[in-house]
C-alpha cells in the first residue's frame, strides 16, 4: 500500500488508526493515516490532516458523488508520496490530470495543480486594462472639472 489516504472512516472506536485500516499490511508507504501510531511500519507514513478540498461535498454528506478529494493548496501530502511506486502506465491522475506534477507524486488518488502562472500575454492584457482604466479616470474627472467651472 503505497501513496494512499486513509481519512475519517469511523467504527464504533472513533476514528483511530485502526478504524482507517482494519487488517496488518505487509507493505505500508508514503500513505496519510488519521490516527498514524507508528505501529504499522513503513516509510514515509504521514498522520497529518491531508486538506482535501471539500471532503463532504455541497450536501455536507461524505461519500456522495460531490465530495471533491482533490488536496488543497496547503495539504502535507503534495510532494510527498513516492514516484517509484506510480506503474509506468500510470500517467494521469483521477481528474486526468498528470500524475506526477512537481518533484514527487502527491499522497492520495489526486495530483495537486498549482494555478497557473500568467504569461506575458496576460500580463499584458493587465496593463492594457489598468491603462484604459486611468485613462477613464482622468477623462471622468475632467468632465467633472469642467461641469463644475461652468456652473
Amino acid at each position: 500500500m503505497t501513496n494512499c489516504i486513509f481519512w475519517h472512516n469511523t467504527d464504533r472506536d472513533g476514528m483511530l488508526e485502526s478504524s482507517q485500516i482494519s487488517v496488518e499490511l505487509l507493505d505500508m508507504n508514503y500513505t496519510c493515516v488519521e490516527g498514524l501510531t507508528g505501529g504499522l511500519g513503513g516509510t514515509g507514513n504521514i498522520g497529518d490532516d491531508p486538506l482535501l478540498a471539500d471532503p463532504d461535498g455541497g450536501d455536507d454528506i461524505p461519500g456522495t458523488d460531490d465530495d471533491d478529494l482533490r488536496l488543497a493548496s496547503s495539504s502535507p501530502c503534495i510532494d510527498r508520496g513516492e514516484n517509484g511506486a506510480v506503474p509506468p502506465s500510470v500517467t494521469t491522475d483521477l481528474a486526468g490530470n498528470p500524475r506526477i506534477a512537481g518533484d514527487s507524486v502527491d499522497i492520495g488518488a489526486y495530483e495537486f495543480q498549482p494555478a497557473p502562472i500568467p504569461t506575458a500575454s496576460d500580463w499584458g492584457m493587465v496593463a492594457m486594462t489598468l491603462l484604459v482604466l486611468a485613462a477613464g479616470t482622468v477623462v471622468l474627472m475632467r468632465r467633472r472639472e469642467v461641469a463644475c467651472n461652468s456652473q
